[in-house]
């Protein structure tokens, strides 16, 4: 009984093991028989992180924008702090929609923007 546990053990880790060299080299073969599949991922990889660098920006002023909404709060002028709050929403707004865009989003103003079949 214990060497059929045993056996069935080493049979399960087996598979396991194939199932994910398999993944694996199933990206490894797709980047080696498509022409041009390394370029897009790096090209994919550079459009997310200038998609990230903006949006950090845009964060960074949502932050300056709260600050000062507190100071006016603070000085007692409510309808200023409202017309802040309704631009930090837009800002804010946008710089999710850049954080979360999909991969063929290529950054603004880019000369070679990735296009994908939907």
């Amino acid at each position: 009984m214990k060497t059929l546990l045993i056996v069935v053990v080493i049979l399960v880790v087996l598979v396991i093991l194939g199932v994910v060299g398999r993944r694996s080299r199933g990206r490894a073969v797709r980047q080696a028989l498509v022409p041009g599949y390394s370029g897009l991922e790096h090209q994919r990889a550079a459009a997310k992180q200038a998609r990230d660098a903006g949006v950090d920006r845009l964060k960074e002023a949502e932050r300056h924008l709260v600050q000062a909404q507190r100071e006016l709060i603070s000085h007692g002028q409510t309808k200023d702090a409202q017309a802040i709050e309704r631009l930090r929403v837009r800002l804010s707004t946008a710089a999710d929609r850049h954080r979360y865009a999909t991969h063929g989003y290529a950054p603004l103003g880019s000369p070679n923007p990735i296009r994908e079949p939907s």
